[in-house]
């Protein structure tokens, strides 16, 4: 199996959603110094590049975590309302 199809496997299974906060707060900084509209296509190419380098459809991530965002009792829930707070707070 290769690397690609094993990160391809893990990203499909995933379910650690607070493990996602620390990374997402990083990325939204490290491009904070941009225009808004650079940051967020910025950010739109880097995760297509990601997706489609192990062979998945970004499309289907995406669905993948507007379903868990939506999954109110979900832990991951919390976490993805506060990322977008942090996120807004940027833009302000």
């Amino acid at each position: 199996m290769s690397r690609a199809s094993s990160i391809h496997d893990a990203v499909s299974w995933f379910s650690e959603g607070p493990a996602l906060r620390q990374p997402v707060v990083a990325a939204i900084t490290a491009v904070q110094t941009q225009k808004p509209q650079v940051q967020i296509l910025g950010l739109a190419a880097a995760f297509c590049c990601l997706a489609e380098a192990i062979g998945k459809d970004p499309h289907d991530i995406v669905k993948m975590i507007n379903n868990a965002k939506d999954d109110i009792d979900s832990p991951f829930a919390t976490q993805y309302q506060a990322m977008r707070s942090y996120a807004q707070g940027e833009f302000l």
